[in-house]
């Protein structure tokens, strides 16, 4: 939201016109946008992913390993994606900087309770575990539990009854039952993705009816 908030700009000082006014299509303006949010989020990600690995090593912990690793920047740019596209969508609709910091921190607010973050899902009440489970956020957390506690979960409950993993597992928003089973990675990935598609699409049709 931070670097699509110079779309706010634009829309203020006119940049924006210039964009509409020139022989490129709705999408590619848009894409434009997202280009930059996709870079900057990423090295930001990366950079996060990279203090935290420090962190644990510093700690006692052991390193992921290469395939954890490009399992967790697949996910990272996929959240990047999808959460961009999000964002641009909800943008579309401020037309202040001074709205977009306010929605920043709100959203920086709500996000970790949201997502399963701040508290384990397994804490809150029956609706609220479903909207999280069902909120894309909480979708992209639990992936990320799965590709990095996967190796560590196996050593920690190795002598545990199975019993005992299950509920860890729902409990900490490792895995999400929804519609009766637990959500595989690959109905997460695609909800995920649809979402993604669903909201660029959005962003097309909100920049399409902006005035010149």
């Amino acid at each position: 939201m931070s670097i699509l908030s110079n779309m706010i700009s634009d829309i203020e000082d006119k940049t924006l016109n210039d964009f509409m006014a020139s022989p490129i299509s709705r999408s590619q303006v848009v894409l434009g946008y997202l280009i930059t949010s996709w870079l900057v989020g990423i090295v930001l990600c990366l950079f996060t992913f990279v203090i935290g690995q420090t962190y644990v090593i510093i700690n006692g912990g052991d390193l992921v390993s290469f395939i954890t690793f490009i399992k967790a920047f697949l996910l990272i740019v996929v959240s990047v994606v999808s959460f961009s596209s999000i964002s641009f969508f909800c943008l579309s609709y401020v037309k202040s900087i001074s709205t977009v910091s306010a929605i920043n921190t709100m959203v920086g607010t709500l996000i970790g309770f949201l997502a399963g973050i701040y508290l384990a899902i397994g804490m809150f009440g029956k609706g609220l575990q479903t909207f999280i489970k069902w909120n894309p956020a909480g979708q992209i957390a639990a992936l990320f539990r799965k590709v990095l506690m996967e190796d560590p979960l196996d050593l920690a409950f190795e002598n545990a009854p199975v019993e005992t993993l299950e509920w860890y597992r729902k409990f900490y928003g490792i895995d999400l039952e929804l519609a009766g089973g637990n959500q595989s990675i690959l109905s997460m990935l695609v909800y995920i993705l649809s979402i993604t598609l669903i909201f660029y699409g959005l962003s097309i049709y909100r920049v399409s009816r902006m005035k010149r």
